[in-house]
């Protein structure tokens, strides 16, 4: 769309040897008032009627090597599960479609890679086997495909055949199964935290209870944990809300010499992983969905007062396991997630930890780079970890060029199903990941409003540029239709933001 000949001649006066066609990423930890669009029309409506493929998706094994046509792609990076629309020109792309529709081995499949341009071309060696759902041969010549991503694979061996399709052997890679605390590491009682080994202590007592109370209540954002100790033993604990600002004191008395130690005990990653994450409640949200979000504060809760009162049976503490837990660390996620597009909700991906890390590494406004990275980390454990960190550290959208700030995190707006992320394919065939936002700052319109190959159907669009450096960032969307809602906003090119922003 939105990259019509007069952009494109635009661009080229602009930025003599500054390739627009690529560009990256974004970054902290405010609650987005985002907006959910509903958009009742169907995705990628805009390449027209589109055939579907009546041809079941082909698991390939694990390990297997298979022979599958290939795309290289600039500024795209395609997750197992998310959706990549594409407009074919060439005749070596569409003799490369035409392999894939005819393959036996695996029918409709081709391969996505990722390929970054400055300063060399690079090509990457892990991309994504894509099923092609929809397909439509245009009145022009084009061929007009949606796919999906579907499984992760390494490029062996490339070649280009005699129509010039670019080919490759492909090694699929094994996914690894997402891990859970065993249940034998722990025992159902505390451990005696005083040297008066044998004895009950009144810190279960108080424990079991709270552990009854928070069950009960639906309500509170934040859960205070107070334990009842003795003369020997104190531990102050501060509200879930705020783990980085707790200091435990433990006070240990000796058997036999009946002095006391202090020892001071701070606070660990892993307790912040444990916090209960914060999350307004908007207005229009259902009652299930108030009903779940308030479940899931119960769950953090729970997870981090069984920590105190579990029996350790193994070699390594509690909170080591949870570094490792990937439904642990898939709620965790899911949370920090829910937090930044406000109304997408990915609580049912949480028991398929595997298909949650892929579907937040597709959506998550970060460069090509990070992205690549987060594809080919091998382990679900590992790439959620990577994910928290990246979502616990966005703050401001700025530009790659000059670093002039854009916009920031809670700006972000969901207009599609696809989340806050979507990616579009223009008349020209670049395939474009767009974020979309409620506002900007130093951005100009140039150009008169166009509705013409809109992504947004009922919407127009203008070209937006940045203010400092004059670099292409995106469009400015404005309603054209009445009963449409919101009746402006902007979509920013994902591969023209920066690196996150502390």
């Amino acid at each position: 769309m939105e990259s019509s000949s007069e952009e494109r001649m635009v661009l080229e006066s602009n930025h003599e040897g500054i390739d627009q066609s690529d560009k990256p990423g974004f970054p902290s930890s405010e609650v987005s008032h985002g907006y959910r669009h509903e958009n009742s029309s169907a995705p990628h409506s805009y390449l027209g009627e589109m055939d579907d493929i009546a041809c079941s998706s082909v698991l390939l094994e694990e390990g297997s090597i298979v022979t599958l046509p290939l795309f290289y792609m600039e500024g795209i990076v395609l997750f197992p599960g998310a959706t990549i629309p594409m407009r074919l020109l060439e005749s070596r792309d569409k003799a490369a479609i035409e392999l894939a529709v005819h393959c036996n081995q695996a029918p409709f499949t081709v391969g996505v890679v990722h390929r970054s341009r400055a300063p060399v071309f690079r090509y990457a060696l892990v991309g994504t086997t894509a099923v092609i759902k929809q397909l439509t041969y245009g009145h022009d010549g084009s061929v007009n495909i949606v796919a999906k991503g579907f499984q992760r694979f390494r490029t062996i061996h490339v070649w280009q055949n005699a129509d010039g399709a670019i080919c490759g052997q492909a090694c699929i890679l094994s996914e690894e199964s997402p891990l859970h605390i065993p249940r034998d590491a722990f025992g159902k009682l505390a451990c005696v935290l005083s040297f008066q080994s044998g004895k009950d202590h009144p810190t279960l007592v108080g424990q079991k209870q709270n552990e009854l109370k928070l069950l009960k209540e639906s309500s509170s954002a934040g859960i205070e944990e107070k334990s009842c100790l003795d003369n020997s033993q104190t531990i102050e604990s501060s509200s879930h809300d705020d783990p980085s600002r707790v200091m435990k004191t433990h006070e240990w008395s000796s058997k036999s010499g009946g002095s006391k130690t202090v020892v001071e005990i701070r606070p660990t990653n892993a307790d912040k992983e444990g916090s209960l994450s914060s999350c307004t409640q908007e207005d229009d949200c259902s009652s299930d969905h108030i009903g779940r979000r308030r479940d899931y504060r119960r769950r953090w809760a729970l997870d981090a007062s069984k920590s105190l009162s579990m029996g350790q049976c193994s070699a390594w503490p509690h909170w080591v396991y949870r570094m490792h837990d990937a439904y642990y660390l898939a709620r965790h996620a899911a949370d920090l997630w829910q937090q930044l597009v406000g109304f997408e909700s990915v609580y049912n991906l949480v028991r398929r930890p595997e298909m949650l890390a892929y579907h937040i590494a597709s959506r998550i406004p970060v460069q090509d780079s990070i992205r690549q990275e987060l594809l080919e980390i091998h382990g679900v454990t590992y790439r959620l970890r990577k994910e928290i960190h990246l979502l616990e550290s966005m703050n401001n959208l700025n530009c790659k060029w000059c670093f002039a700030l854009i916009a920031n995190r809670s700006d972000i707006l969901v207009m599609s199903g696809e989340g806050p992320v979507d990616t579009f394919v223009n008349p020209h065939g670049i395939v474009h990941e767009t974020l979309t936002l409620f506002r900007t700052e130093g951005l100009n319109l140039v150009g008169d409003p166009e509705t013409l190959h809109s992504w947004f159907p009922g919407y127009s669009w203008t070209l937006a540029y940045c203010r400092v450096c004059n670099a292409h960032m995106g469009w400015h969307y404005k309603a054209v239709e009445e009963g449409l809602q919101p009746k402006s906003f902007w979509g920013i090119r994902r591969s023209q933001l920066a690196q996150l922003s502390k």
